[in-house]
């Protein structure tokens, strides 16, 4: 009966990271237009949030970070599990602000976050 309990256990735990999508977003490389998919990237983390593109996230998913400055961030949110905002390996991404004002279930990882990135008038 215990073996019964922890293949169920077992199953459920991956049938919950096997729908998980990683997306990508490159100041340099990317667009406004892209998919977010790795060959055409997002351009900013301010624009994946300003044009809605952050609410495609379920669960699981990763927003990988390249290089670069990814503006001013500032969202709300609610996942059934945690999604993942992170540099991509070896990438040192940096925002001018950063704020989750209500949500849950957020990983944020490896952002150098530092109101001197900000467009000085």
């Amino acid at each position: 009966m215990n073996l019964n309990w922890l293949t169920c256990l077992l199953l459920v735990c991956l049938c919950s990271t096997l729908g998980a999508r990683t997306y990508h977003v490159d100041p340099s490389r990317g667009s406004a237009s892209g998919d977010g998919s790795k060959s055409s990237p997002w351009r900013t983390l301010e624009e994946v949030v300003s044009g809605g593109s952050l609410r495609i996230l379920a669960g699981g998913d990763t927003v990988l970070l390249a290089d670069g400055d990814h503006g001013r961030v500032d969202f709300s949110g609610d996942n059934t599990d945690f999604v993942t905002i992170a540099a991509d390996a070896g990438c040192k991404p940096k925002v001018s602000y950063f704020e989750i004002k209500k949500g849950s279930k957020w990983r944020i990882k490896g952002l150098t976050i530092s109101s001197s990135f900000t467009d000085k008038p």
